[in-house]
């Protein structure tokens, strides 16, 4: 063989074996790839059991006095990050709390609040008009108290109103856990 058939030789060997390099590395990184998304499905799987620790106890406990005696959902400009600080923790921890323990994202439990507190002041106050009530119990836009509205009730806002007041000229008692399930009912465990 002459020196130019030897060197192409060596050449065609050499990106054959870096040919064959490469795909075995990438075949072994499209695995560690797919090893890291399970276990980021396990984690995120395991973060349902949030509550199982004491500290994530405590902060699950924080989080329900602020929504539930403090009624912080009805300042319609409520921020994770402002949550976070009354509370005393990160956004990252409130975040995954919310997430692990409520299987809900923070907006979406802030709605939920902001439904049962429309519920109960157009039920202890009567017939108020739709924007009074959507305005007094933290929401801002129209389209959002709607889609809250039918998502945790089930129905739209004014189905539900005139089921209401059917029921209120009827004299009849009403209670939101009827309409808007207890939190505790939402809680997958």
């Amino acid at each position: 063989m002459n020196t130019i058939h030897k060197i192409s030789f060596i050449f065609s060997g050499t990106v054959a074996l870096l040919f064959v390099a490469h795909k075995f590395y990438f075949k072994k990184l499209k695995k560690r790839t797919i090893s890291k998304s399970k276990m980021y499905l396990i984690n995120s799987a395991e973060s349902s059991l949030l509550c199982e620790n004491s500290e994530s106890t405590y902060l699950i406990d924080k989080i329900l006095r602020c929504f539930e005696q403090d009624k912080v959902y009805i300042n319609p400009r409520l921020k994770i990050a402002d949550l976070a600080k009354s509370i005393g923790t990160n956004r990252n921890y409130l975040s995954r709390a919310i997430n692990g323990y409520f299987m809900l994202n923070f907006n979406q439990l802030c709605n939920y609040f902001r439904v049962r507190e429309a519920c109960r002041i157009y039920i202890e106050d009567g017939f108020v008009p739709r924007e009074e009530w959507m305005h007094r119990s933290g929401f801002i836009s129209s389209s959002s108290f709607s889609s809250s509205f039918s998502l945790f009730t089930g129905r739209s806002p004014a189905r539900w109103q005139r089921e209401v007041q059917l029921r209120l000229q009827k004299n009849e008692k009403i209670s939101i856990e009827e309409y808007v399930g207890e939190l505790k009912d939402m809680i997958k465990k």
